[in-house]
């Protein structure tokens, strides 16, 4: 796997914990939204686009719950993308 592929999917793990310091200025929708289109954008291919957004999105939900104990929120996009994408990737 090219090095640009790997760092290239890390943003959407920044873009859920910034939601836990700063919640004003990303909103789980709009995480949501920028996550599809990265997929699309990337040349991800569709169970890719459709489970790594909804890794994302989960993800978010959660880091917003969890916002007042930063470590596990900062775990939230880790583990639902390893779970979710990882089991994409082996199916």
């Amino acid at each position: 796997m090219p090095f640009h592929k790997i760092i290239d999917k890390r943003h959407h793990e920044v873009n859920a914990v910034l939601g836990c310091k700063a919640p004003s200025l990303y909103d789980m929708l709009d995480r949501l939204v920028c996550a599809m289109l990265a997929n699309i954008l990337g040349g991800s291919m569709l169970p890719d686009i459709v489970f790594g957004t909804l890794a994302t999105f989960l993800a978010s939900v959660l880091t917003r719950r969890l916002r007042k104990r930063f470590w596990p929120a900062a775990s939230m996009p880790v583990i639902f993308n390893g779970i979710i994408v990882g089991a994409v990737v082996h199916f």
